[in-house]
């Protein structure tokens, strides 16, 4: 993982968060999206097979399912079966949060 990247607690506090409190299933894998190393240049988009996310996460693919509707129902993240992609909305904003004036070395990782 990149050494500028870093997890705003903006949609802990945000109305995602507030919406996954006492659903600990999505909460925790809205969590690892935005942390997962795939996902290593905060765009928010990338290939994973749900079989994977659920070794990784360590919990069945139908709870993860589950999971999964309520993120979207959120607008927040959603998975396409077919290509096995992932995508979290907004991904880059929880990540790096405002954009400082001057010049900003995390979009250097953007371009590569």
């Amino acid at each position: 993982m990149s050494c500028y990247r870093k997890v705003s607690s903006s949609w802990i506090k945000g109305r995602v968060g507030r919406a996954l409190r006492g659903d600990p299933d999505a909460y925790t894998l809205a969590y690892y999206l935005m942390t997962a190393e795939e996902n290593v240049k905060g765009l928010g988009l990338f290939w994973q097979p749900l079989e994977c996310v659920s070794i990784l996460y360590g919990c069945p693919i139908d709870t993860l399912s589950i999971a999964y509707t309520k993120l979207s129902e959120l607008r927040f993240a959603w998975y396409d079966s077919d290509t096995e992609v992932h995508f979290v909305a907004e991904s880059a904003r929880h990540e790096w949060g405002e954009v400082p004036k001057g010049s900003w070395k995390t979009l250097e990782g953007l371009r590569s």
